[in-house]
């Protein structure tokens, strides 16, 4: 578990493992032993195949709030979300997130299905 610990870190091109520990273990000497082997493969495939490692950095989305109960929103206000959520669901498919697209296209369903109530 040290090395997956290590490892994890390594995706990152600027992180550095500290380890703190009471005793330098076995098991902490073959983790370092074994990271460093690594690496040195590592940089030298990477030198071969003139590769420059990037850390990479994924967009973090805002937390989706699951609309499948529709009864909290007053039905006065619902008209304008479904445009907003329209418009939202335009932009993921222009962008290529067929995901997000599909899952607003539910939650205006769902709120097509609220003005329909009495």
């Amino acid at each position: 578990s040290l090395i997956q610990i290590i490892g994890r870190a390594a995706r990152n091109v600027n992180s550095n493992v500290v380890l703190y520990a009471d005793k330098f273990t076995d098991s902490i000497r073959a983790a370092i032993s074994e990271t460093e082997r690594r690496r040195k493969l590592q940089l030298n495939y990477n030198k071969k195949h003139g590769i420059t490692p990037e850390t990479i950095v994924k967009a973090v989305r805002e937390k989706e709030v699951d609309l499948t109960d529709t009864k909290h929103i007053p039905k006065r206000a619902v008209p304008k979300m479904i445009i907003e959520l329209e418009s939202e669901m335009r932009e993921a498919a222009d962008s290529l997130d067929f995901e997000r697209a599909i899952a607003l296209r539910d939650r205006v369903a769902k709120l097509r299905e609220r003005i329909r109530e009495k």
